[in-house]
């Protein structure tokens, strides 16, 4: 009878270890996600894309708006870029040191970078209409195979 409720606990723990790793392996992937999120705000804080230019005015029907406010609307978005910017660092920092406390720090690393890159790739595709070269895709192929089920789960 003893070695039956020993061997439940020991079950009961494994299980418990389990779902910490599981919940670890989650934080992983929104670290990656914030990540991927915040190169999109770094993006929009640095490029011409949220600029209020006389064609895009012209196209969203508000060129009379653009002309009084476009200088200020512009402004005021990117700073909303940035604040953006650094609350997803912010999340990703906090998310991945929670995850490297639930898991080896391997895991997470490796977690989030593959979540981190995946969702980078989606992102510039959906977002800015960016196509990515093969070679990318082949790098980052080989980055997801080289990844062994131990190290990660």
């Amino acid at each position: 009878k003893n070695e039956m409720t020993s061997s439940a606990r020991t079950m009961e723990r494994c299980e418990g270890k389990e779902k910490v790793k599981m919940v670890g392996i989650m934080l992983c992937a929104f670290a990656g996600l914030a990540a991927a999120l915040a190169s999109v705000f770094g993006k929009f804080a640095g490029s011409d894309f949220l600029s209020m230019s006389e064609k895009r005015c012209q196209r969203l029907g508000v060129a009379d708006l653009c002309y009084n406010f476009g200088a200020p609307i512009t402004s005021l978005l990117r700073i909303a870029s940035v604040a953006s910017l650094v609350a997803s660092n912010i999340v990703m920092t906090t998310s991945f040191t929670r995850a490297m406390h639930l898991t080896s720090s391997l895991t997470a690393t490796v977690a989030t970078t593959s979540v981190n890159f995946s969702c980078t790739a989606l992102l510039s595709m959906a977002v800015f209409g960016e196509t990515l070269p093969p070679l990318w895709w082949a790098g980052f192929t080989c980055i997801l195979l080289g990844q062994s089920p131990s190290n990660c789960f």
